[in-house]
């Protein structure tokens, strides 16, 4: 067995170590009139460029090769450029040799011949004549061995493709020249089937299924002929890809075993050796994590993950030996279970109406449940006192009115319910009796300060209490409000200290508007919580009380005494001022 190229070369393929690189270059003459410059008009870098400059007849007269000197122009620029004189040789007494040694594509270009006065040395001398021009010097990259020379054959027996990288970028890729032979155990060489410069595709028609295959990549410069040979050797099957994997697929086990997810697949060649692996990426993954390896079987049942999360998978396919096939990627979603808890809610999150009888109305107010307790789309959310239902509302309602009674607590569980079921632990709130309630110095000083300062406005809730603070704390409230003074959404909650007498709202100052505010008490030591007082005071500091009057003043005679009495202005989201206090002036008057 041998491999041959069109020039006779033939090549042992046990001497695989033996890589014969044969070059050649043309030295072509060139002349201008009417004297001649001659030399290598094409070069590779690297090389040494020397051109001679002949004296004819006539400039032996009067000179001689020591007078010669050189210029060069840069094909892309417009200057000349002076030789340096320790780059020109006297060859003999009309001869001159310029030689630069480890020229680069910066030695592009025609040179020119002077002789004289030296032209380049003593500032271009008048006294200096033409002598002649080469053509364009031109230059290019020696053919390289080529690298990276890889193969890889498709599922088998489909088709076969074999790649490489030239280490050097041609300049001129017209006057390159790849080709390639092959050869297989006991079998002529031949001529790749379908080749370009950088690769070589056998298909199945001209695919030969040998254990090993030779294959000789020659790089050759059509300029001269000039060749680079590189030969590569390597056993097929040894460089199997696999075609992906088919019907991926990825059901549910069983609704008794929600966080379980069974993947199965199949693959066209039954009968070839061949492992899988599977990877995974869960909804917070950027990449894909190798989950499994080396299975041998074509289904697998993963569990673990949590309910009503997106999983996605990848499975590959790998050979004996060879490279993984491309992934195939399907996800699917694990099944809804019973959220684990119930929506979120704090002491005194509702509000009550005075009792008719001994019965009342209670809005109760919480908000979602957290997203790692919803275990699916939560559908709504029931409210129950015992095994009585009392309320039952959609998902995007966050409140909801029950009648309870006005004297005993009232222990009220709030469940959120999906289509797995309701939640496993209610929301707990304990409604106290009526008499509970809010200070009324808390109730009439309870108000919201637009609060100015260097980085913009604030808001401030704020209020006052004569009461001891040890064994108590207290919950401000915000919403949005509808148009009749209801929460609209979510109620939002932050509990302070019984110490403490203000708390700086986290909202928009410029959205105030929008917002209702309330208060409410919590007594520490038996945990109960009065209802929330609303309040419509809201004020900004050192406002002017502009056109402000005090309306309905009465006045009143007694014997002694004189009674004054009128409407209190009122502390509002149109008025934004806070009456402090009044100041009553009088004077006497004569008998009428």
């Amino acid at each position: 067995m041998h491999i041959s190229n069109t020039m006779g070369l033939k090549i042992c393929p046990c001497a695989l170590c033996l890589i014969i690189l044969v070059g050649f270059s043309s030295s072509v003459q060139f002349s201008s009139s009417p004297y001649a410059v001659t030399g290598e008009a094409y070069l590779f870098v690297g090389e040494d460029l020397r051109l001679y400059c002949t004296l004819s007849e006539e400039f032996l007269q009067n000179f001689n090769a020591s007078d010669i000197s050189f210029t060069f122009q840069y094909q892309t620029e417009a200057n000349t450029t002076c030789v340096p004189a320790s780059d020109v040789h006297i060859v003999d007494s009309n001869v001159a040799m310029l030689i630069i040694h480890n020229i680069t594509f910066q030695n592009v270009g025609p040179y020119s011949c002077y002789v004289g006065g030296p032209y380049c040395h003593d500032q271009y001398s008048k006294d200096s004549q033409y002598v002649g021009v080469s053509d364009d010097i031109s230059i290019e990259y020696s053919p390289q061995n080529v690298t990276n020379f890889k193969c890889v054959l498709y599922n088998w027996d489909e088709f076969m493709n074999c790649t490489w990288q030239h280490p050097v970028e041609y300049r001129n890729v017209e006057n390159i020249k790849v080709t390639t032979i092959y050869a297989v155990a006991r079998d002529i060489s031949a001529e790749c089937p379908k080749e370009t410069n950088t690769s070589c595709t056998w298909y199945k028609e001209n695919l030969r299924l040998a254990r090993i295959y030779y294959v000789q990549v020659n790089v050759i410069n059509t300029k001269n002929n000039a060749t680079a040979t590189s030969l590569f050797w390597f056993k097929p099957f040894a460089l199997v890809k696999p075609e992906p994997v088919q019907n991926l697929k990825i059901i549910a086990v069983s609704e008794e075993s929600p966080g379980c997810l069974l993947l199965s697949w199949s693959h066209a060649r039954i009968f070839r050796n061949k492992v899988y692996r599977i990877k995974h990426q869960n909804e917070t993954d950027k990449e894909f994590y190798v989950l499994y390896d080396n299975l041998t079987e074509t289904n697998m049942t993963i569990c673990g993950y949590l309910p009503y999360t997106f999983q996605n998978f990848s499975v590959e396919c790998y050979p004996t030996s060879g490279y993984w096939s491309e992934p195939v990627y399907a996800g699917n979603t694990t099944p809804m279970i019973a959220p684990s808890e119930g929506p979120r809610v704090t002491n005194g999150s509702f509000t009550s109406t005075p009792c008719v009888g001994s019965q009342r109305k209670v809005v109760l107010m919480w908000q979602e449940v957290e997203v790692s307790a919803q275990n699916g789309i939560i559908d709504g959310y029931l409210i129950k006192s015992g095994e009585t239902d009392l309320a039952n509302v959609t998902a995007n309602t966050y409140s909801a009115t029950v009648d309870i009674p006005c004297y005993t607590a009232s222990e009220l569980h709030i469940f959120a319910h999906n289509k797995g079921g309701y939640s496993q632990k209610p929301a707990v709130l304990v409604i106290p009796p009526v008499t509970v309630i809010l200070s009324k110095k808390v109730q009439e000083s309870f108000s919201v300060e637009i609060v100015s300062s260097l980085h913009g406005d604030y808001l401030r809730a704020q209020w006052e209490d004569d009461e001891r603070p040890e064994h108590r704390n207290y919950t401000v409230f915000w919403c949005q409000y509808s148009s009749d003074k209801s929460c609209m959404g979510q109620i939002n909650w932050m509990i302070v200290a019984g110490s403490r007498t203000d708390y700086d709202l986290p909202i928009d100052s410029s959205k105030v508007g929008e917002y209702m505010f309330g208060i409410s008490m919590t007594d520490t030591q038996t945990d109960r919580a009065s209802a929330i007082f609303w309040t419509w005071c809201l004020f900004r500091h050192n406002y002017a009380m502009q056109h402000t009057t005090v309306n309905s003043l009465t006045v009143n005679s007694g014997i002694n005494e004189v009674q004054v009495s009128w409407s209190q202005i009122p502390c509002s989201y149109q008025s934004m001022i806070k009456v402090t206090n009044y100041t009553v002036k009088w004077c006497q008057t004569t008998k009428c």
